[in-house]
């Protein structure tokens, strides 16, 4: 095996790759941060409704929560994500990676 340099492997990379991946990186830490800011209830709901493996009626069926309340608090979540973190959402959707 031969060894390479974090450097070499850099070169290897479009600066324009480069800066996308961190964007991308800097936008899932802000999500992750505002989900891990509110209540348990609120991220353990939106937690197993983003991972998709359950349905929302999978999720009512299996919690005994009523699928009216599962349903407004996955959408309250959405709206917070969004006022929070929908504006740098958008600048990386317009390759503004400089804005995030």
């Amino acid at each position: 095996m031969n060894l390479v340099s974090l450097d070499e492997v850099k070169e290897c990379y479009d600066e324009a790759d480069l800066e996308k991946h961190e964007a991308y990186s800097n936008i899932y830490d802000k999500i992750e941060d505002e989900i891990s800011s509110w209540h348990w209830y609120d991220q353990k709901l939106f937690n197993l409704y983003k991972q998709g493996q359950l349905s929302m009626r999978d999720i009512a069926k299996d919690t005994n929560i009523s699928l009216t309340s599962i349903f407004n608090t996955i959408k309250n979540c959405k709206e917070r994500l969004k006022d929070n973190v929908g504006e740098d959402y958008e600048d990386y959707n317009n390759q503004d990676y400089n804005l995030i």
